[in-house]
């Protein structure tokens, strides 16, 4: 995976933890994951097993992939998955 699309993750999945603004306006802080640790997480809560086997499904409908997955995003006690940033709220 070239260094561009990995940046691109990181950014993307800052979407999963949120992107949180300190009290001086000047500042972020930005949690987000490597794409490594992001299947390490995915295997240990159980998930990657469905998304390897097209059990998963993007909240448009798609199914979401090892290969077309861009985010992680909890909602109302759920886990959410997205194929398209297009499709994260």
């Amino acid at each position: 995976m070239s260094y561009k699309i990995e940046v691109l993750q990181i950014i993307i999945m800052t979407f999963m933890f949120g992107l949180k603004k300190r009290q001086n306006n000047s500042t972020f802080n930005i949690n987000a994951m490597m794409e490594d640790d992001m299947f390490r997480f995915l295997k240990k809560e159980g998930y990657y097993g469905a998304l390897k086997d097209g059990y998963i499904t993007c909240p448009c409908g798609v199914v979401v992939t090892e290969e077309n997955l861009v985010a992680i995003k909890p909602k109302n006690g759920r886990i959410l998955f997205y194929h398209s940033i297009i499709c994260v709220e």
